[in-house]
């Protein structure tokens, strides 16, 4: 997903930084320092820090099953105060463990856009309050808005990310120029 991203971001009308694994850590600080800063003064454009994959993350682990690592507690920080803030936090895992292992049970409830392909039964149940996403057939996921009564999900097809060349000309329909 890299590489779609870079190419996409060369062609956005707004600054958007990508950090690699390396550079992650410095990001949340950076991110950690706005939020401090806007917590006094809550002007500026709202912020969306992407997490593709938060299994690979390896600073995010804790020493142990109880205790969060420095970094899970700054993200933990941003998914709790940053909203309210105009800084908002999207992230992908590969199973509410490590959800789990990164926010901590309570943590996962910061999150209230929801998206999930087919789950594990108690999986389904921890992010959606139903196992129907046990039941998914293949390309099929679930929706939920937290904010939505309780039950309510919606059935969507995901698609895989574009080819260059798809994403150069939905780019050049958008009035966009085309990509390297």
């Amino acid at each position: 997903f890299t590489n779609l991203f870079a190419r996409i971001v060369k062609d956005l009308e707004h600054p958007v930084e990508i950090a690699g694994p390396r550079q992650v850590g410095a990001a949340l600080t950076q991110l950690i320092a706005l939020l401090t800063q806007r917590q006094s003064d809550a002007q500026g454009p709202d912020v969306y820090f992407l997490i593709v994959g938060l299994q690979r993350w390896h600073e995010l682990r804790g020493v142990d099953a109880y205790q969060q690592s420095e970094p899970a507690k700054q993200l933990t920080r941003l998914a709790e105060e940053g909203p309210e803030l105009g800084i908002h936090l999207i992230a992908w895992a590969d199973g509410t463990a490590t959800l789990e292992r990164v926010f901590k049970r309570g943590g996962i409830g910061n999150f209230d856009l929801r998206a999930v392909l087919r789950l594990p039964e108690k999986d389904s149940n921890d992010l959606l309050g139903s196992n129907a996403a046990a039941r998914l057939e293949d390309n099929r996921a679930f929706f939920r808005n937290e904010n939505w009564e309780l039950g309510r999900m919606e059935k969507f097809k995901p698609y895989p990310a574009p080819e260059k060349d798809a994403l150069a000309q939905w780019l050049k329909v958008m009035g966009r120029k085309t990509i390297a």
